[in-house]
């Protein structure tokens, strides 16, 4: 058993690399050429575990117009409606994580899971 220092600094460690490996614009940008700087933007918001309603309230547009984004980067990029956007995006972006995320619950994006697991 880690003590509770260890722990933190583990969890620190794994949410650093997924802060810095997942939600970096520039490689989202080359991966998904098809979308627009703005819908890129979106994407990288929902890959850092942004609600709806955060992202409307951080690129400063209405709750319909952040849905209507969400369904172009879907038809874009053939996503079926009852597919997770989220972890498509994830399984797009670093698939090795996409898998082993399947394969462990243990591992999240979402910050607030993170913050939970600390002592």
């Amino acid at each position: 058993m880690l003590k509770p220092s260890s722990q933190r600094n583990i969890i620190n460690a794994v949410h650093q690399h997924l802060h810095n490996h997942l939600s970096d614009s520039c490689n989202l940008a080359n991966l998904l050429p098809l979308l627009t700087k703005s819908k890129v933007e979106v994407c990288n918001l929902i890959l850092q575990g942004k609600k709806r309603s955060e992202i409307d309230r951080l690129l400063n547009k209405t709750e319909k117009n952040i849905d209507v984004v969400r369904a172009h980067i879907r038809k874009k990029l053939n996503i079926p409606g009852e597919q997770d956007l989220k972890k498509y995006l994830i399984k797009l972006v670093h698939p090795t994580f996409g898998v082993m995320r399947q394969s462990c619950s243990a591992y999240s994006l979402n910050r607030k899971y993170l913050s939970s697991l600390k002592p």
